[in-house]
């Protein structure tokens, strides 16, 4: 930026408080809801809430055949209290095997027009199966792997507003199969295993976002985005589709989409100018925020997620991290 030669630093120092003032007036203004003047805005977003904590309650299963129903009513009875996140070793040493996660928890009333309630495990190790006793014992769904998050819709399971029984399998493998299951034949570093990361209800519109995949280009400045959104409603829609990078200087887009019943790939690109890269001594990160809603409609789903510039690769016998030599150091 070039300022005449009659200004003082006093004043230059003032317009440039006052370019990053409006910045990030910009950026606030967008995540809030963005441009009003632009188009009408949703105001109702996504909750989410926290089930992590010390009320959950933990259960041995070492015959891997099932509780018996007493311990589904009153796990207190059978097992021992545990926070979650939390491995089964910590409360249970030495043992390995299926074991059970309990948790009661009341569920608000959800504010979306059929809008839904996502139960969300960032991370459980390694087989966990899910239930739900609200009257009766109901199945909802299985998750393989360790270290990768996953969700389930659980909407027709929730009961607003009234208490929740929720139960968590999980099968810790051992050098014995379980379940077809055995500790050799699946990627592990050790042998431990449970809830080993928070989990979350989420409460969103009947259109949401599944999952934000992004891929910055440090030559280009271009960011390509694939947005997984679900349309729950049993007809096509028309939506709207935001997304607002925050940085040195923030960015903005909007596109509009119709939407068919399902799951819908959206692929799109922002460019951010003379990017910033990432380096070990400046590990500079960007954030992105991408808007979901439909037309009319006064609930939104959001997501946020932080990338970086970079370009790491191994040229010519060493290590280059944005095209200069970097050592590494292991042990």
């Amino acid at each position: 930026m070039i300022f005449p030669s009659s200004l003082s630093r006093l004043d230059i120092e003032i317009i440039m408080d006052m370019k990053t003032l409006k910045s990030w007036l910009v950026w606030v203004l967008l995540l809030a809801g963005g441009m009003p003047w632009c188009h009408a805005q949703p105001n109702t977003g996504p909750q989410t809430i926290l089930l992590d904590g010390a009320d959950w309650w933990l259960v041995q299963d070492p015959e891997a055949d099932g509780l018996p129903f007493s311990c589904w009513q009153s796990p207190q009875t059978c097992g021992q209290p545990t926070p979650v996140p939390r491995l089964i070793q910590d409360i249970f040493p030495g043992y390995h095997g299926v074991a059970w996660y309990f948790k009661n928890f009341t569920a608000p009333d959800n504010p979306h027009p059929q809008g839904r309630y996502l139960l969300r495990f960032w991370a459980a190790d390694y087989l966990a199966k899910i239930w739900f006793n609200n009257g009766s014992i109901s199945y909802v769904g299985q998750h393989e792997g360790g270290e990768d998050p996953f969700q389930f819709d659980v909407t027709s399971f929730i009961q607003s507003g009234s208490e929740n029984h929720l139960a968590v399998r999980i099968l810790n493998p051992t050098d014995e199969p379980i379940n077809g299951i055995m500790l050799a034949e699946i990627p592990h570093r050790d042998n431990n295993g449970g809830i080993t990361d928070s989990v979350e209800l989420r409460i969103v519109p009947a259109l949401y976002i599944e999952d934000v995949y992004l891929h910055p280009d440090p030559q280009t400045g271009l960011v390509s985005m694939q947005i997984t959104v679900k349309n729950t409603l049993a007809g096509t829609v028309a939506a709207n589709l935001d997304f607002t990078v925050a940085g040195d200087s923030p960015i903005a887009s909007t596109l509009s989409q119709t939407l068919a019943p399902g799951i819908t790939v959206i692929e799109s690109q922002l460019a951010v100018e003379n990017p910033r890269l990432w380096d070990t001594n400046d590990p500079y990160l960007y954030t992105l925020a991408a808007r979901l809603w439909q037309d009319g409609s006064s609930s939104y789903d959001t997501q946020t997620v932080r990338f970086g510039f970079r370009d790491f690769r191994y040229d010519n016998g060493y290590f280059r991290l944005n095209g200069k030599r970097i050592y590494l150091r292991g042990s």
